[in-house]
């Protein structure tokens, strides 16, 4: 229904939670919760404060707006930059906080930082 609502060449900008999220798996398997750590690769999503969530993979989203939309760019966010749930790690290394993010902001389009990232970021353009 998205494509009824913008003219040929507009575009639309979509952050989602990606399936796979290599600071969840690391963060909660250093912490002895595999359970939490691999949850998003669980079928038919994860159950959180009475909604289902899902977290769709880069390739089903782009292939739920074809042939509407064609897909610009694909970034990651929170590749390299601990997700909210670890900010008390982060306050106490703010230097190591600054060099991920400077990393992650050079790398951000590069595969497969997307793919595993807390979230990604896609850019369609209404065909």
């Amino acid at each position: 229904g998205l494509a009824d609502h913008l003219r040929p060449g507009g575009f639309a900008i979509l952050c989602l939670m990606g399936p796979a999220c290599l600071w969840e798996w690391v963060w909660y398997m250093c912490h002895g919760k595999p359970g939490k750590a691999f949850r998003r690769l669980r079928c038919g999503g994860v159950e959180w404060r009475g909604i289902r969530v899902n977290y769709p993979s880069i390739q089903t989203v782009i292939k739920a707006f074809d042939p509407e939309f064609r897909l610009i760019a694909t970034n990651a966010i929170g590749a390299f930059i601990p997700p909210s749930y670890a900010e008390c790690w982060a306050a106490r290394h703010p230097r190591m906080l600054e060099c991920l993010n400077r990393l992650e902001r050079r790398l951000e389009t590069t595969w497969p930082l997307p793919h595993l990232a807390d979230h990604y970021l896609l850019e369609l353009e209404r065909r």
